[in-house]
């Protein structure tokens, strides 16, 4: 068997060149990591999930859609420039945080939800404006959390291709088999709800600002502590299910609004966490919606020109806030304090 490649042999990297002209002169470093980025965008596309979590899919049509997460019409034109909005999220399979312009059309879309269902279900918030309803704050809410159980259903499935393909399990990948049983919980919870039309089973807390922010943007969250230290939720037991919080932030007619929602089945366990949030002023509610969203979402769409303005310094701030392996560090921290970087000051 033969392990040396010729000069002027075409080169193994698949880039259509010779090797003496393309990587003969790269370092295994280098190699390696141009192995990894080729097999990490493979490997994301091979993990895409297109199903539909209507809990009646017996009723569902064939045709799987790209759904907004953030609505298109109603919010991200608002904070678009041009059609576009910049979100957290990589184009390239970079492994740390970059900020990319993406156009309204594909920025926040998952395939989650068939294209009957989403017009259906969600057509109570995509064509009214918000006033606070229990329907419409359910909607916000169980579109948040579709969002984040599909999102988990991919990663965990991307993790589980990689491993196959590289012969090594990813430490985090039974972190996220975990994460996904305990969101069947909530599944089994809202496709209840959804079946029966019952949307007065949700704690919410619907705070309203004045203004429209520059910004939109929802994610989940596990409080272990309220904002006094006590104990909610142990995240160490692993045979202990972790409950969730939604929260859902977006300008509309004005106004800005935050949806901090969880399930009625958690209404004892999160009920010092819901007078902690109660206590908070208007500043330190500012604080706590960005750094909640900046820790633990990627499904932020920020306004390109608001992005562009801030100086280099604040950038990175940001930045190193919406790097996951801070969030694992600093999530126990405060977060009505100010980081210096606010989502609502953009």
């Amino acid at each position: 068997m033969r392990n040396k490649i010729g000069r002027n042999e075409k080169c193994p990297c698949g880039s259509g060149k010779k090797y003496k002209k393309c990587c003969l002169k790269k370092s295994s470093q280098e190699l390696y990591f141009e192995k990894m980025h080729k097999l990490i965008g493979e490997s994301r596309g091979e993990a895409y999930i297109k199903q539909c979590l209507h809990p009646n899919t017996e009723e569902c049509d064939e045709k799987i859609i790209k759904a907004h997460s953030i609505q298109n019409n109603r919010i991200l034109k608002r904070i678009s420039t041009n059609g576009e909005v910049y979100m957290p999220l990589s184009k390239n399979n970079l492994p740390f945080v970059t900020i990319d312009r993406y156009g309204r059309k594909v920025a926040s879309v998952f395939t989650g939800f068939c294209k009957k269902h989403d017009k259906i279900l969600f057509q109570p918030i995509e064509d009214r404006k918000f006033t606070k309803t229990e329907e419409q704050t359910f909607l916000y809410t169980y579109r948040t959390f579709a969002y984040e159980y599909h999102r988990k259903l991919e990663v965990n499935n991307f993790l589980e291709i990689m491993s196959q393909k590289t012969n090594h399990r990813h430490d985090n990948q039974l972190g996220f088999e975990l994460a996904i049983k305990d969101f069947l919980l909530d599944k089994k919870e809202f496709d209840n709800l959804i079946q029966n039309k019952c949307f007065n089973f949700l704690i919410n807390r619907v705070w309203e600002f004045e203004g429209e922010v520059k910004f939109a943007g929802s994610c989940f969250y596990s409080p272990k502590k309220d904002f006094e230290g006590k104990r909610i939720q142990n995240a160490e037991n692993v045979n202990e299910p972790l409950s969730h919080v939604f929260l859902t932030v977006f300008p509309q007619e004005g106004k800005t609004y935050a949806i901090i929602s969880w399930l009625k089945k958690d209404e004892l366990l999160f009920k010092s966490y819901g007078f902690s949030l109660d206590k908070l002023n208007n500043n330190e509610r500012r604080n706590f919606i960005s750094n909640e969203l900046l820790r633990s979402g990627e499904n932020i769409a920020i306004n390109p020109e608001s992005w562009d303005s801030l100086s280099k310094e604040k950038k990175e701030l940001f930045l190193q806030q919406l790097d996951p392996f801070l969030e694992v560090l600093i999530g126990g921290s405060d977060p009505r304090e100010d980081i210096g970087a606010n989502l609502f000051e953009l």
